[in-house]
């Protein structure tokens, strides 16, 4: 036999339950509503701190692959038609744009550098970098107008802190000024250009085959220059800047083009200054 307050408390507590689901209907929904997707680690990162919790920010290259290199598989295209916007790099880089499907709004946020360089890996370059976020923070709000005053707040801090990076990379590299930056393909001219070293690789921006020229020239250029170190990338190989070290007796050292590395919105930070700390001690002999 059931009790007539066992009845009472079990009324009262489906009661209590109904009340607060009715003064609290979004309680266990997301905390975002756009999907994003983001073409490259670096956007990624960009895009992730500018977006916060208002949207759902995915990475369409896994890090680790050669950008270059990448095609849409079938599945990345079938992702791809539930997102609200693609977020990407441009000029050049992403060479499958022209299979991303027409109904998803694609935002690229590089400035136009007609003219000037071809060097597409604008992100290295921690200014340029600024840039892009703020084009992001804008593409987001042409997306969803209603969150535009929290994608200007958090670009806003974001850039505070790229400032701040932009601070230390100067006063760090300082000392190098007029050095070169010996790389295996054309990523770091603006980030050369930016902290004043002298910057040349073995291949284009878009890694394409070694040329005997490009070979031959760093050969005069580390001879001439008296260059202590090259610099490879973990994405290609390494063998032939190895026989640099044969040849010449010059160290090959690591630098991340902050497309490798397990996602998270203060990598580009990090990465950029164990980027430093590697220049520094590979060619100005820090231990």
């Amino acid at each position: 036999m059931i009790s007539q307050t066992g009845i009472s408390s079990k009324r009262f507590l489906r009661m209590t339950i109904l009340v607060l689901m009715l003064m609290f209907p979004f309680a266990h929904a997301p905390a975002y509503g756009m999907k994003v997707t983001a073409s490259i680690l670096p956007i990624w990162i960009f895009t992730s701190n500018v977006s916060g919790e208002r949207a759902d920010v995915s990475l369409l290259i896994p890090p680790g692959l050669d950008v270059h290199g990448f095609s849409l598989s079938p599945r990345d295209v079938e992702g791809l038609y539930s997102s609200d916007i693609l977020v990407v790099n441009g000029l050049g880089i992403e060479p499958f744009l022209s299979r991303v499907p027409a109904r998803v709004p694609v935002a690229m946020v590089s400035p136009d550098l007609a003219g000037q360089d071809s060097d597409p890996h604008i992100w290295l370059d921690p200014v340029l970098a600024m840039g892009q976020v703020r084009a992001i923070a804008d593409a987001l709000s042409e997306a969803e107008p209603a969150g535009s005053a929290v994608y200007a707040e958090n670009a806003g801090a974001y850039i505070e802190r790229l400032e701040a990076l932009d601070r230390k990379l100067s006063e760090g590299l300082a000392p190098l000024k007029g050095q070169y930056l010996i790389t295996y393909h054309d990523s770091f001219s603006h980030f050369g250009r930016r902290y004043g070293l002298r910057t040349y690789s073995l291949t284009g921006p878009h890694a394409e085959q070694p040329l005997p020229r490009r070979m031959k020239r760093i050969y005069d250029i580390v001879r001439d220059e008296n260059v202590r170190a090259v610099f490879a990338e973990e994405q290609y190989p390494p063998d032939v800047m190895k026989r640099l070290t044969v040849d010449l007796g010059v160290k090959v050292c690591p630098l991340n083009t902050v497309t490798t590395g397990e996602p998270a919105l203060d990598l580009y930070e990090r990465a950029m200054q164990e980027n430093m700390a590697i220049i520094l001690r590979c060619l100005g002999g820090e231990e």
